[in-house]
């Protein structure tokens, strides 16, 4: 008996969503909640587990696909099927605990029940080729490994001759690389690369020389998610951008102090919480930054909870985990939720509801650097706060030059529900809190 596993619905009203990654290959044995696939909906990477034990007899989404929800992602079949035979029989945990370490798994002798790889047989394998390694005189060989998709982009650039020049005279290129996918290799695993002779050197005219050379990568995953949400915005909401200067210097020295007073407990409060309840007290101020725009009903939907997005860097792109109702959270709350939701963002470890909810968010650029930006809605929501790097700077004060901490703030906004006065009073709230944290504590609900 077959099982045909169905995109579920994974979020709220996801009706599609592209599958990033197998964890599994044809013909592997599979338990059920063993992790299947990645897919990425609009909100975030879903790993989807095996709704069943069994065999993989065919996987139907190939990796880059967009699947719709109830189209049928894969079949698992008996343990017993014949496919199973013909391949190694591991677990999807072991086969990746073996790519991890470079090891081919069907070299590896198994010792596991009906006969399958266990990850203590990966081990002592690895261990023994590591002994064969440093009893090994042999001169290094003359082929490299490489990670596919980064170094191709890297040889291609490389080796290509530089457009600016009309005529030149070129030098011996390097070798010749090609490379060489082994068949039935996955995407991830590496290739390898071999030198062919290279050509003599040449005298030749720029004009006579092939183009550049480039390298194409497909826009995927969570790439193509942000592509498609900030076209949306750029192009629906027309943005403005506000930017005003704060002199930070109280709340630095403030910060200070209450770090002093954490020490025992080994705590220590960034700014983040401090901007977070200027922002939600500023925003209770000002309630149609707090909203969205619903461009169906042609209505703008003010809200009565404060969950404040805030945009994490990571290495696919960014991540908006949401912290809700941060204006009724401490400061050490909001400095323990943060630093939770940053490492489940780095890790892929959110909750859908993590993601969900947000009606204002806050780009924090500060570690990163630069003056100012101009950030992107995340839309449907009307304004989004970006605070960039902390400063000194020389100012002037009652007539005396002196040196303050200064940051900058910008404000992107959509200017069909909000004009550029009010946003320069709520920007100004923002300020006048942050100049003077002890007025924050006051008109903190």
């Amino acid at each position: 008996m077959s099982v045909s596993f169905k995109l579920p619905d994974v979020g709220e009203g996801i009706h599609e969503a592209e599958v990033v990654r197998w964890l599994v290959r044809e013909g592997d044995i599979v338990r059920e909640f063993d992790p299947l696939v990645e897919v990425q909906t609009d909100k975030a990477l879903v790993e989807l587990p095996a709704p069943a034990s069994g065999c993989v007899r065919e996987i139907k989404a190939k990796a880059g696909e967009l699947a719709r929800v109830g189209e049928v992602l894969v079949v698992i079949g008996d343990e017993a099927s014949p496919a199973a035979t013909r391949r190694v029989r591991a677990t999807p945990a072991t086969r990746k605990y073996a790519r991890d370490l470079g090891i081919d798994i069907s070299q590896v002798p198994a010792s596991g029940p009906a006969g399958r790889v266990t990850r203590e047989d990966v081990q002592a394998f690895s261990r023994q080729i590591e002994g064969r390694a440093v009893g090994s005189s042999a001169p290094a060989a003359t082929a490299h490994t490489f990670q596919s998709a980064t170094t191709q982009a890297q040889v291609a650039s490389r080796s290509s001759p530089s457009p600016q020049e009309n005529s030149t005279d070129i030098a011996t290129p390097a070798p010749k690389l090609e490379l060489n996918p082994e068949p039935n290799q996955k995407p991830n695993e590496a290739v390898q690369v071999t030198a062919s002779p290279a050509r003599p050197a040449q005298s030749v005219n720029a004009t006579d020389t092939p183009s550049a050379a480039i390298t194409r990568i497909p826009l995927r995953g969570l790439r193509r998610t942000i592509a498609d949400r900030m076209t949306k915005a750029a192009f629906t909401a027309p943005h403005v951008t506000a930017v005003d200067e704060v002199d930070m210097t109280e709340l630095v020295a403030l910060r200070r102090q209450a770090n002093e007073l954490l020490a025992p407990t080994l705590t220590k409060i960034t700014y983040l919480p401090f901007i977070l309840k200027a922002l939600t007290t500023a925003l209770q101020a000002h309630p149609f930054l707090n909203a969205h725009m619903d461009d169906e009903a042609g209505e703008i939907v003010l809200h009565s909870d404060y969950n404040i997005g805030i945009a994490v860097d990571t290495e696919d792109g960014l991540i908006v985990p949401v912290i809700k109702q941060a204006d009724r959270k401490s400061l050490l709350e909001l400095t323990a939720e943060l630093k939770q939701l940053t490492a489940q963002t780095k890790t892929r470890t959110l909750a859908r509801d993590d993601l969900s909810g947000g009606t204002f968010t806050l780009s924090n650029m500060g570690p990163i650097g630069g003056l100012f930006a101009t950030p992107i809605l995340n839309y449907p929501q009307v304004g989004i706060l970006g605070v960039h790097a902390l400063q000194e700077k020389a100012v002037v004060r009652d007539g005396a030059i002196v040196i303050r901490n200064m940051m900058h703030l910008s404000l992107s906004f959509d200017h069909r529900v909000i004009d550029g006065a009010e946003a320069v009073r709520f920007t100004n709230k923002i300020k006048q809190l942050l100049e003077t944290p002890q007025r924050l504590f006051l008109e903190m609900r």
